[in-house]
């Protein structure tokens, strides 16, 4: 029988699941400039996810049981070691995927075309895109499925994974794999580190930020 608590936990895990679908549908009815499209999309989802979290935190009060606490520098120096791991294991994921496809794979560390063609606002709105996704994927779900309806640990990591991995869609779905695996691991981290979100959002940072300074690179020495 659905209780009150049950019943706003679940409508509040459907409003928050996939934001970034919303972003994209309104990112083609309103596409004019395809070379600022990444900055647009990013903006957009941004505005869409804080709405979202805005409207649950009615109900919901999540942001009550947030740790942003640098109490211990260990921990936030694992999160900063897990961004670049995360990284990597994305890397190594996608090798393997075109391994299997019987495809030409080059010896360098590839990134998305948005990533090669960043300017400022995309690198502001993806470094705040990441802080949001933790907040809603770590923060959030955890919070409602642990707290609230007392599921298994596992059954966030598993949730919050998979809504995470979908809420990267648009960048096809050998990208999905690749973030279904590390939602696993910041999932993981968030569950061990005793819900410190801050090394989270830390790790989840610093892995866009290497993105971005790839897809630098990446144009760089086309320009050469």
């Amino acid at each position: 029988m659905f209780s009150p608590t049950l019943s706003l936990s679940v409508l509040s895990l459907a409003v928050l699941c996939y934001p970034s679908g919303v972003a994209q549908i309104i990112a083609l009815i309103t596409k004019r400039d395809n070379r600022n499209a990444a900055s647009k999309y990013i903006l957009i989802s941004i505005i869409i996810m804080l709405i979202n979290l805005a409207m649950v935190a009615i109900y919901v009060p999540y942001y009550n049981t947030f740790d942003l606490r640098m109490s211990n520098p260990l921990i936030i120096i694992a999160g900063l070691l897990l961004g670049i791991v995360a990284l990597l294991i994305e890397y190594a994921l996608g090798y393997i995927m075109l391994k299997l496809q019987k495809k030409r794979v080059g010896t360098r560390i590839a990134v998305h075309s948005d990533w090669s063609n960043a300017d400022w606002k995309l690198w502001v709105g993806t470094i705040v895109y990441a802080l949001i996704e933790e907040i809603l994927y770590r923060g959030v779900f955890a919070y409602i499925l642990l707290n609230l309806l007392g599921l298994h640990a596992w059954t966030f990591v598993l949730i919050s994974s998979i809504t995470y991995a979908l809420n990267h869609l648009r960048l096809g779905a050998s990208v999905v794999l690749q973030k279904w695996i590390t939602g696993i691991i910041f999932a993981i981290f968030y569950i061990i580190t005793g819900g410190n979100i801050l090394a989270v959002i830390l790790a989840h940072m610093l892995q866009n930020i290497l993105v971005l300074l790839l897809g630098r690179k990446r144009q760089q020495g086309r320009l050469k």
